[in-house]
């Protein structure tokens, strides 16, 4: 029925109401057309096989790197001009932040080392 509906498309249909009603005659008719399309599409099969090699052949890598798209366009996000700036200051920010906290902490450490000492002084 799928050879025969491929084969005659919208004809399909009535090829196989014919088969049912002359089978005698349609049949072989059918048949024969059948066989000449199997062989000539194992031709045409077997003189597309090198050309089909080749672009397989081409697209190999590029099928595997199917996320391509996305790595270039993110990289270009990344290196951009105005994206670099923005990532200086949030580091020298982030730098400055820092170097506030460990002067801090160096400056609250220093005051209750030396509250602690003067209160030692006292007793």
């Amino acid at each position: 029925r799928r050879a025969i509906s491929r084969l005659y498309a919208e004809h399909g249909g009535k090829v196989l109401n014919l088969i049912k009603k002359m089978p005698e005659t349609s049949i072989p008719v059918v048949l024969k057309r059948l066989r000449d399309k199997s062989q000539e599409w194992e031709q045409l099969k077997t003189d597309m096989k090198p050309m089909w090699k080749t672009v397989i052949g081409k697209n190999y890598y590029k099928a595997h790197d199917f996320r391509y798209t996305l790595f270039k366009s993110n990289d270009l996000k990344r290196i951009a001009s105005k994206n670099l700036c923005k990532q200086i200051e949030e580091r020298h920010a982030e730098q400055a932040q820092k170097n506030r906290l460990s002067w801090q902490h160096s400056t609250t450490s220093t005051n209750s080392n030396s509250n602690s000492n003067s209160s030692s002084n006292t007793n």
